[in-house]
């Protein structure tokens, strides 16, 4: 009798059933999902089948298969008036133009004691722990601000380099005192190539003595005993050129 309980739960049939798998929209809506997806009623393929009905789908599809034969049919708005859609996800372009405004700092007079080395004009931050403008994370930030239309901010990030080759003889890693005893690669020569591309070979005149007394000198070794980083040797022969349109231009 004791094996009886097994006996019965093997021979028993299995009699476990699952709930119905619901309908996807393009099952629930066939043509109408079909046409909102091909003519692109959305911006994203996501946002109709995120759409909740305001009614009946049944109803729905019956009102649509009357009236998208009418040929003044509107499906944008058919499908305005019968769906309440997501709500709105910023886009890529329009996300990264609020960060500029996120990120952007503007300049502070020094204070006493503080590490940062104020700067003449506003400026980029990576953000985050990063509250200062780093040398080259730089350059790749202005060809941002470059298809962002933001010219304005890319000529002052570039003063703001020339400001501090004129006042310590060189770019440092960022805009703090312990920053002062390093650099980067030498990018100052292509943020300005940057500029005159916006606004014309006039900007390397302009920038003339920065490139000559930060570009060549340091990385020609005039300044090596700064202990600047050195995996690997940046040819100055760009910063040469530039220098030497910048010297024709003057002429």
């Amino acid at each position: 009798m004791k094996t009886l309980p097994f006996i019965l739960l093997v021979v028993a049939p299995l009699t476990t059933t699952f709930a119905q798998q619901p309908q996807s929209p393009d099952e629930i809506y066939g043509q109408l999902f079909r046409d909102v997806q091909l003519k692109k009623v959305f911006p994203d393929e996501k946002s109709f089948v995120d759409c909740v009905p305001k009614r009946d789908a049944a109803e729905i599809m019956a009102d649509y298969s009357k009236l998208s034969k009418d040929a003044k049919f509107d499906l944008n708005a058919f499908v305005a008036n019968n769906f309440t859609a997501p709500a709105n996800v910023e886009d890529i372009v329009t996300h990264i133009r609020r960060l500029w405004c996120e990120l952007r700092r503007d300049p502070a007079p020094p204070v006493e004691g503080s590490s940062l080395l104020p700067l003449p004009n506003p400026y980029i931050v990576p953000g985050g722990r990063f509250r200062e403008v780093y040398y080259w994370d730089s350059y790749f930030t202005m060809l941002g601000l470059k298809e962002s239309g933001e010219v304005d901010l890319i000529e002052d990030i570039v003063k703001n380099f020339a400001s501090l080759i004129n006042r310590y003889g060189f770019i440092p890693n960022g805009n703090r005192t312990y920053y002062l005893s390093r650099s980067q690669p030498p990018y100052f020569s292509m943020m300005v190539e940057v500029l005159a591309g916006l606004k014309g070979d006039s900007i390397y005149v302009d920038n003339l003595s920065a490139l000559e007394k930060s570009e060549l000198k340091t990385y020609r070794g005039e300044l090596r005993k700064r202990n600047f980083m050195h995996a690997k040797r940046i040819s100055s022969s760009e910063t040469t050129h530039f220098v030497q349109a910048a010297i024709g231009q003057q002429r």
